[in-house]
């Protein structure tokens, strides 16, 4: 074959063998078969039955793609669904260009790409295809073509657990939102009887009045580059920790009265929370701590 060129007639004789044996049932097709399959480009990580559920909730990541059976197996769904069982290796080729480094195909080449596929015959006439891709587990899972129909009943088993999970994380995140709104509300009433001032420096000394009190501390006011104040709060170096945990918890408080809701808290976020009934309007900006 020279450089360069796809031999496209037999690229298309595998197409159209693929097509065929696509409408066949499972049982009548053989090692050596090309098929055309419903690739699923999820990986296989969370068993079988997730895979194919997330095929109905994404379908964009479903589609008809070229394989090449390499092994045929008689399995079980739950050793499906497990992933324990003797597949081939798998593994991606073509007969239709020259062999080359994987960057040195253009992507007209690439299409003639087919998957090496173990097909894996399920009790009930039922089938799907899987390709390691050399690794320890079956990463990829292909379909047939009538595969929503095939599997309704682990589809529908799925997305009742999937709609059980989100029921369950939208009562833990109501609860865990009422339970920060509260303690917002508590932290806050230290501070309703405070007024805002006309200068930052004078907010800032009532608030640290009520957060250290007894804790000596002098403040400087001056303005950054883009105009708005900061503040120094100068003080002991026993003090200084003390002071900065202090405010830091006292601007984090702030934010459930002034900052967007944000209320996912599964990553480790603190979350924040919108409050409105007592709007807490004081300064809240930066302020700087340091040792005499």
């Amino acid at each position: 074959m020279e450089a360069n060129k796809i031999n496209r007639t037999l690229y298309a004789e595998q197409r159209a063998h693929g097509d065929t044996n696509a409408h066949k049932q499972g049982a009548a097709l053989k090692v050596g078969d090309f098929v055309t399959v419903q690739q699923n480009a999820f990986k296989n990580d969370g068993g079988a039955q997730r895979t194919i559920w997330l095929g109905v909730d994404c379908p964009e990541m479903v589609r008809p793609h070229l394989a090449k059976i390499e092994k045929v197996v008689n399995i079980t769904f739950d050793q499906l669904d497990s992933g324990e069982f003797d597949f081939a290796p798998g593994g991606s080729q073509s007969d239709a260009v020259e062999d080359k480094k994987s960057w040195e195909y253009s992507g007209e080449e690439l299409q003639t790409f087919y998957d090496l596929v173990t097909l894996c015959l399920l009790p009930g006439g039922r089938w799907c295809y899987v390709d390691a891709q050399g690794y320890n587990y079956p990463r990829y899972l292909s379909l047939p073509v009538n595969w929503r129909e095939m599997f309704a009943k682990e589809i529908a088993e799925e997305q009742e657990k999937q709609n059980e999970y989100k029921r369950q994380r939208e009562e833990e995140e109501r609860k865990e939102i009422e339970k920060r709104r509260r303690e917002c509300l508590d932290y806050c009433k230290r501070f309703e009887e405070l007024k805002p001032a006309k200068m930052a420096k004078t907010d800032v000394k009532n608030i640290l009045a009520i957060l250290c009190p007894g804790v000596a501390v002098k403040l400087t006011q001056s303005r950054n580059y883009w105009g708005e104040p900061e503040i120094t709060g100068h003080t002991t170096a026993d003090n200084v920790a003390e002071l900065m945990a202090a405010w830091e918890e006292f601007t984090s408080r702030n934010h459930y009265y002034t900052g967007e809701e944000y209320t996912d808290f599964s990553d480790g976020y603190p979350g924040m929370v919108r409050v409105t009934e007592h709007p807490l309007n004081l300064y809240s900006g930066r302020v700087y701590f340091t040792a005499y």
